[in-house]
């Protein structure tokens, strides 16, 4: 049997640090990944990948699963009727494992499928923080030490134009 002083006891930072970990993955995948991937799709004139982003969806349904999955713990309800929870919080967690080890695969993978697609590796431009994130642009020319994302951007505008 769980002891529920002690599950209460951890909620009271536990459920704060999973919602808040779950919401900064969610806001990740919001402004990091799905922008990423409509700007591919959508042929933008410059890309920046992070490829340790694909870990975050999982985190962030791990980390959710977790709040919830301790609140019923704390109130308490039935095994059973949390044993779906649990069996989906292990699932995920295995998946996010996975999706670790793929890290480097699909930092090999990008270096092979974006110039198929008309990209070239850029590491020149402005905010190229680390190893971990790739810059690619449609243009070699665009690729100029120190520009920002946003000058590609104005470049290939300006191209369109003339």
């Amino acid at each position: 049997m769980v002891d529920l002083k002690k599950v209460r006891k951890a909620l009271v930072w536990g459920l704060p640090l999973f919602i808040g970990v779950g919401a900064s993955c969610l806001w990740v995948v919001s402004h990091g990944i799905i922008p990423t991937i409509e700007a591919i799709a959508s042929q933008a004139p410059v890309v920046r990948i992070a490829p340790a982003s694909q870990v975050t969806p999982f985190v962030a349904v791990f980390s959710m699963l977790g709040a919830l999955i301790g609140s019923m713990r704390a109130i308490p309800i039935s095994d059973r009727a949390i044993h779906p929870f649990e069996c989906a919080f292990k699932v995920t967690v295995l998946l996010g494992m996975a999706a670790m080890v793929l890290i480097p695969v699909s930092a090999v993978v990008q270096r092979f499928y974006m110039p198929n697609i008309g990209y070239s590796i850029c590491s020149e431009l402005e905010g190229h923080p680390t190893m971990w994130f790739t810059d690619w642009v449609r243009d070699p020319t665009w690729c100029v030490r120190g520009q920002s994302l946003e000058w590609v951007n104005e470049q290939a505008r300006t191209s369109v134009r003339n």
